[in-house]
């Protein structure tokens, strides 16, 4: 083929797509104005949509979340019904502020961990504890003085003193 079959081919391929968008074009505008023309004859009627709102009430800390210094604030609604003089003589009668409490802390005993030994007649397995620079063997839930085993394993084992848990390792 030459080159002007193939033009003319083109031509009437190009013409053909041009007719359907227009054909498509003039279809959408007729559907458009009747479904207009369709929903201004219709009575339709909306009715609003109600909301419930939500209302709830903040309330103010009565310390500072951020500075921790016991600093107190006045809620407005409290001092709003007590005089000004008297709001006053409230906020600075020499503060006496709580001394915070003393983390009483224990003094554990010098432990280590050695391991494990097994006695194979007696199906249990005893763990080497150094307590306070003695050695001694126990199985979970003996106590030496005031040490207890609570639950043993073989790289470290749980232990109570005073009602506070350690883990020690070996």
């Amino acid at each position: 083929m030459n080159k002007k079959s193939w033009t003319r081919i083109l031509i009437v391929i190009v013409a053909g797509l041009w007719a359907y968008n227009i054909y498509r074009t003039v279809e959408n505008y007729q559907v458009t104005t009747e479904t207009q023309s369709e929903q201004q004859n219709t009575n339709m009627s909306f009715a609003p949509v109600m909301f419930n709102k939500d209302t709830f009430l903040l309330d103010l800390p009565l310390e500072d979340p951020f500075l921790r210094n016991g600093t107190r604030w006045s809620q407005s609604m409290t001092t709003s019904n007590v005089p000004p003089s008297a709001n006053q003589s409230q906020r600075n009668p020499q503060r006496q502020n709580p001394a915070p409490p003393i983390d009483k802390k224990i003094e554990w005993p010098a432990i280590e961990y050695f391991g494990f030994i097994r006695n194979h007649t007696a199906n249990h397995q005893l763990c080497m504890l150094k307590i306070a620079n003695k050695n001694h063997r126990l199985s979970v839930g003996d106590s030496k003085g005031q040490v207890t085993l609570i639950q043993a394993y073989s790289d470290s084992v749980v232990l109570s003193f005073l009602n506070e848990l350690k883990t020690v390792k070996k």
